[in-house]
């Protein structure tokens, strides 16, 4: 009798659990809409980062925001352009970005490599990895 009591009040919790984060969920899209963007808040420039190959597959677009005065403001951004699939492609990126009122400038191609060592008596070289970015440079619209 205790094992399904037990049962049923664990199951309540993970059902209220799973709703709040459901309706919190609903919550964050509404605000990622044209009516919730404040132009003004915006930096003169953006940096988006998609890492070659998956970016016209719909991969995720990071802003480049680390240490930034407008860190909040560009998390704003990055969220909108997930929440509404801007980066499936580079058309719906380009398209997007002018509905918020940024001009692409220029993009430019980045690759950085790196080598694993080992340590101790044996130094291996482990090999090197190579990871390629496009890095697509917006700036806002005079208007």
């Amino acid at each position: 009798m205790k094992t399904v009591m037990r049962n049923n009040i664990t199951t309540l919790i993970f059902t209220i659990a799973f709703m709040a984060l459901a309706n919190l969920t609903m919550a964050q899209k509404g605000a990622y809409t044209l009516e919730n963007y404040d132009k003004d808040a915006m930096p003169k420039y953006v940096v988006l980062v998609a890492e070659k190959g998956g970016f016209i597959f719909g991969s995720e677009v990071q802003v480049e925001r680390r240490r930034s005065k407008s860190k909040k403001t560009l998390k704003w951004l990055q969220d909108y352009l997930y929440e509404n699939k801007a980066s499936r492609n580079l058309t719906d990126l380009l398209n997007t970005m002018d509905e918020l009122s940024f001009e692409f400038i220029d993009f430019v191609e980045s690759s950085s490599n790196g080598v694993g060592v080992g340590t101790g008596d044996d130094v291996d070289v482990t090999g090197t990895s190579a990871k390629n970015r496009i890095l697509f440079v917006f700036k806002k619209k005079d208007d």
